[in-house]
């Protein structure tokens, strides 16, 4: 298969409308913007509203924006010059306001699983006590695929990074049409300490795998200490199998790329210069899902369908009503 990675996050991207990412220990951030490689599926980043740059691009936006104080607005440079002969207390709201950081939360469950083109079971406590032993088994999941090609992403101990829910922030990027036009947002991570992804190989038969995970045996005479270590191990795999385990959550497998709405910079500010009312389905938590991937849909050995459009090619169309 030409594109291992592309056929994955499609995959992964149909069962659960989010973007896996091939490689988890490559960062990806909320706040990135970017867009997604055709051929690899993977997000090409062009920057983060967070960064240093942003700001300083969002500080020469020849527009203004409201920062929705009683203190007073964010105005563009030309007339930050009279705000600051003004007497009364003017707040600059920026991207670096803690109240528009990104949001932290640990998931409820202890495990993510989601496995298109197949099945996954999760081992009852019963049957994690039969696999003990010597080994503190934390997780196994059963894989059953069919004859199509199938993939699996586990995640142990997810966490959820999201963007914050603050109309000041929509005003704010709908300031840098310039910067953000065309452009996919990251909204949403979920990380995680141990993760384990799985891509079936195609057969007539299916294929059947088992995971575990667990902490590792300490070798004699050396003293582990802090959180156990994990590590994953797996039945032979005839296709893919990529996984990562550490104390921390720094593998970040999985996230969501968002869009505003068409009509997001058509309005954007009055005679004035001054931003518009902000509507509620231009809200950043409101932008749609981007769930269509920039390829066409894809076979069994990940190649595209190309899709033949009649209006494309200048055909005329007769529709039957």
């Amino acid at each position: 298969m030409k594109y291992e990675s592309r056929k994955f996050i499609d995959l992964i991207l149909t069962a659960t409308s989010k973007w896996a990412n091939w490689n988890p220990l490559t960062e990806i951030s909320v706040g990135d913007y970017g867009t997604v490689d055709r051929c690899t599926g993977k997000f090409e980043w062009e920057g983060n509203i967070y960064s240093d740059d942003f700001q300083a691009q969002l500080n020469r936006s020849p527009y203004k924006v409201d920062s929705f104080e009683w203190e007073g607005n964010i105005y563009s440079d030309d007339f930050q010059a009279q705000l600051n002969r003004s007497p009364y207390k003017v707040d600059s709201v920026g991207l670096q306001d803690e109240r528009l950081q990104p949001v932290h939360d640990t998931c409820s469950d202890d495990e993510y699983i989601v496995c298109p083109n197949g099945t996954a079971r999760k081992a009852s406590e019963a049957g994690l006590e039969a696999l003990q032993g010597t080994v503190d088994v934390k997780l196994r999941v059963n894989f059953q695929f069919d004859h199509k090609i199938g993939a699996s992403l586990v995640m142990y101990k997810p966490q959820n990074t999201s963007i914050p829910k603050d109309e000041r922030l929509t005003r704010l990027l709908r300031a840098m049409p310039g910067t953000l036009k065309a452009k996919h947002l990251v909204t949403e991570v979920t990380s995680c300490p141990s993760y384990v992804m799985v891509m079936s190989s195609q057969s007539a038969e299916g294929e059947h795998i088992s995971a575990s995970l667990a902490a590792k045996v300490p070798q004699p005479g050396i003293t582990v200490g802090g959180a156990a270590v994990m590590d994953w191990t797996s039945d032979e795999v005839h296709g893919i199998r990529r996984s990562g385990s550490d104390t921390k959550a720094i593998y970040c497998p999985l996230y969501t790329l968002r869009k505003p709405p068409r009509t997001f910079w058509l309005r954007l500010f009055d005679k004035r210069g001054n931003s518009s009312d902000v509507e509620t389905n231009e809200l950043v938590e409101n932008w749609a899902a981007v769930q269509q991937p920039p390829w066409d849909p894809i076979d069994e050995d990940g190649d595209e369908d190309e899709i033949y459009d009649a209006a494309l090619e200048g055909e005329e169309l007769d529709w039957e009503i």
